[in-house]
């Protein structure tokens, strides 16, 4: 079972590759100045309890209350904080999640020109999705690939059997110079069902499916 200790949401900022110190954040808030520059909102599910930081980000904040008014709150806040201000945006990117459409409402009401666009990618992704499912050959696949990743990741002893005849064949492999060794190979490959919302989601569950075969 995966615990969802709560939302994040990451603000961009306009350098990348800086570390997120306080004296960094500071330079960046002074390049942008009294510039215009838009947001881009994202919520992710941590489900490691670990925290994580994306460099493009100048900050991540935990959410306990996800509301419209709360998600506004907080990016005004984190905003304010580096010195950017609430009436120079200019452009709104969200995922399309419900509490992200009352936020661009309260934040076009604020400020009329901030333009909101979604992610294309993930729209893509989902266009994608739903074409394919379309053809029942295709829609037929996944199902039964998901029917195998559940079969396999809702048993322990499953697990335990696919890791242990994994680890004899990486063994072998290697015995016989078939397979290099090195930093950062042959590492324990985990399976996951594919996500309609992730992108290359079902393309990766089918590689590990066929590594693993």
């Amino acid at each position: 079972m995966f615990l969802n200790p709560g939302n994040w949401i990451p603000i961009p900022r306009k350098s990348q590759g800086i570390p997120p110190t306080k004296q960094p954040l500071k330079v960046i808030g002074k390049e942008i100045g009294d510039s215009f520059f838009s947001i881009l909102i994202d919520e992710s599910h941590e489900a490691s309890c670990k925290l994580t930081l994306v460099l493009r980000f100048i900050g991540i904040k935990h959410v306990d209350d996800t509301s419209s008014l709360s998600l506004k709150v907080t990016v005004y806040s984190m905003l304010s904080n580096h010195g950017l201000s609430f009436s120079k945006i200019r452009g709104q990117g969200y995922n399309g999640a419900s509490a992200f459409n009352g936020l661009k409402t309260l934040i076009m009401n604020y400020v009329p020109s901030s333009n909101y666009f979604h992610y294309f990618a993930h729209q893509l992704q989902l266009a994608l999705v739903f074409v394919a499912k379309n053809y029942h050959d295709i829609n037929d696949f996944f199902e039964l690939t998901s029917r195998l990743l559940n079969m396999i990741g809702s048993s322990y002893k499953r697990r335990d059997k696919l890791r242990d005849k994994q680890a004899t064949r990486v063994v072998a492999t290697l015995a016989d110079g078939d397979l290099e060794s090195g930093i950062g190979l042959n590492h324990e490959i985990g399976i996951k069902r594919p996500n309609d919302t992730r992108c290359s989601s079902h393309y990766s569950s089918l590689l590990k499916i066929k590594i693993i075969d």
